[in-house]
């Protein structure tokens, strides 16, 4: 039950993603629905739809992406740090993974990750 992190694969139980939503005075407060897309090192979004992932459309290009969890947060207008995790029903793959972040269909940002 203690969160531990580590950098191996067959150590590795869950992804912890935590990012920064930067004041904005212009957005309206209130719910925003943030999806995150896991992309493993084959290159392919990390998506078990039993476990909460699905599909949303690409605001710029209108594509249907996979994603591969969701969550809901309530945005002030105020800078605030999130987590979001995920836990697979299968082990992760070593290699390079890159997390993409969305609001409203619009990517907003991204990281890279590697697991040994």
């Amino acid at each position: 039950g203690k969160e531990v992190t580590t950098s191996r694969a067959k150590r590795t139980d869950q992804l912890k993603v935590c990012f920064d939503v930067m004041r904005n005075p212009i957005a309206k407060a209130g719910k925003k629905e943030i999806v995150l897309r896991i992309i493993s090192p084959k290159g392919d979004a990390l998506s078990v739809e039993s476990m909460g992932s699905g599909v949303f459309t690409h605001g710029d290009t209108g594509e249907q992406m996979k994603y591969t969890t969701k969550a809901t947060i309530d945005y002030q207008n105020q800078s605030e740090n999130y987590c979001m995790y995920w836990e697979q029903n299968s082990p992760f793959e070593k290699g390079n993974y890159t997390a993409e972040i969305y609001n409203e269909g619009y990517l907003i940002g991204s990281g890279a990750f590697s697991i040994k």
